[in-house]
């Protein structure tokens, strides 16, 4: 069962064991915060580098970990854009167990907000989390 599947599930489900009871059914509404949506598994990954100097950086890991019983390639990891910057440490192959990770960078070229993709694709998964930060003074 897919990710959109399950996060369609347990959607219906909240919505018809009264988590917001409504008389008519076309009144009922669920609002959910970015973060509930990501516990729930129904969006991908979220990083907020904050508010960083114009010509300063801040870097993050992104860690991924193998939990299948079988070894996994890494097969892509991308950052595209020119104000986030990659340093993959995944190897081309994860044994059952291993973990590895890729450092982003943050370098703000303007005061401006920014706002970019980390993708790690693997033979059985693909790994997202979506960056954001701002360029400030």
């Amino acid at each position: 069962m897919g990710r959109l599947t399950k996060c369609l599930l347990l959607l219906s489900l909240m919505l018809f064991t009264g988590y917001k009871a409504h008389a008519n059914p076309e009144d009922a509404e669920i609002v959910f915060t970015e973060e509930q949506l990501q516990t729930l598994g129904c969006i991908d990954n979220y990083y907020n580098y904050g508010s960083v100097c114009v010509g300063d950086s801040q870097m993050a890991e992104f860690w991924i970990t193998n939990e299948y019983n079988w070894t996994i390639q890494v097969t892509k990891v991308s950052v595209p854009g020119y104000d986030f910057f990659k340093e993959s440490h995944c190897p081309p192959f994860l044994a059952p167990g291993e973990s590895c990770y890729v450092k982003v960078e943050f370098h703000p070229r303007l005061m401006k907000s920014y706002a970019g993709t980390l993708t790690i694709v693997t033979t059985e998964d693909i790994y997202r989390w979506n960056l954001h930060g701002r360029g400030v003074e």
